[in-house]
């Protein structure tokens, strides 16, 4: 249970890294779900985006191409190595 805690902080807390990888413009994020530019762009930096905004955000952007180049990510770092850690599974997602 203490683990589903802590991925969703790691999420919250990289979830700017995330929004960079979905190649949407972040001023036309922040305009789709009514958040002015600089508050958007605070939160993004800071971490700091609320569960809703978090849903709101991904139902725009998780789409199966960012599924695939995520998934792809994992890949060709486990070719490298033999496998995915953890940790990069993580990484990934966040």
């Amino acid at each position: 249970m203490l683990d589903i805690i802590t991925d969703y902080e790691n999420l919250q807390k990289n979830f700017g890294l995330l929004l960079e990888k979905s190649g949407y413009r972040l001023d036309h994020l922040a305009a789709t779900i009514g958040m002015h530019r600089n508050n958007f762009y605070q939160k993004k930096n800071r971490g700091k985006f609320t569960h809703q905004e978090m849903k709101k955000l991904l139902e725009i952007i998780w789409t199966q191409d960012m599924e695939d180049a995520i998934e792809g990510d994992l890949l060709r770092k486990a070719d490298k190595k033999k496998y995915a850690t953890k940790k990069e599974i993580k990484e990934a997602f966040a």
